[in-house]
């Protein structure tokens, strides 16, 4: 027999490997696995997600690894020790975000356009919207926070006003050569100082 056949035949992902092909819970994860590689971090959210847990996963710079801390079933969350540290700085970013929204807000005003901020629908908050664009707010981008933004807006606009342009609004990126692919999907990305952007506001 070919050997690169039978190898081929044989492999399994980690993620089948630690799970036992799918017999294991998404707690087993949680109780099991606290540091994560970057290559297994994705696997194991899908693994939870598929199964009906929302896992929390955030990348600590210190440590140079995902830290998984916490997972939530329903109306229930378990949290680890560490977790904590995490939601200090989720107030953090929050703080920052809302500084942006607030400098952003004025920006556009600033340019005699009408805003709604915090604009409640179907699929959730939408953080500022104009009458022809919806706006997506995050002070810091890298991958995973580019793609859930890019979700959260798309689900705005499907809620709000389907015939809108939508943008995500940034103070830094970690991630500017997807920019481009991701302005091309009709999703404009914008990194924006105080006082200074370089787009179409409306």
């Amino acid at each position: 027999m070919n050997t690169q056949t039978s190898s081929a035949k044989n492999f399994r992902s980690m993620i089948d490997i630690i799970t036992w092909n799918g017999s294991a819970t998404p707690m087993f994860l949680f109780e099991e696995y606290s540091c994560l590689e970057e290559s297994l971090k994705d696997d194991v959210k899908r693994y939870c997600i598929e199964r009906g847990y929302i896992p929390f996963i955030d990348y600590d710079r210190n440590m140079r690894t995902w830290i998984f801390h916490s997972i939530s079933h329903g109306d229930l969350i378990w949290k680890k020790p560490i977790a904590a540290k995490y939601e200090k700085l989720d107030h953090s970013r929050l703080g920052l975000e809302l500084s942006l929204e607030k400098d952003f807000s004025e920006y556009l005003r600033s340019l005699g356009i009408s805003i709604k901020t915090q604009v409640q629908c179907a699929s959730g908050v939408a953080d500022i919207v104009t009458e022809n664009k919806i706006y997506e707010l995050k002070h810091e981008l890298n991958r995973s926070s580019l793609y859930s933004a890019i979700g959260q807006v798309l689900l705005y606009r499907e809620s709000i006003n389907p015939k809108a342009d939508v943008a995500i609004v940034c103070s830094i990126s970690r991630v500017p050569r997807l920019h481009a692919i991701v302005n091309g999907l009709g999703v404009e990305v914008l990194v924006w100082r105080k006082g200074y952007l370089n787009f179409r506001p409306v």
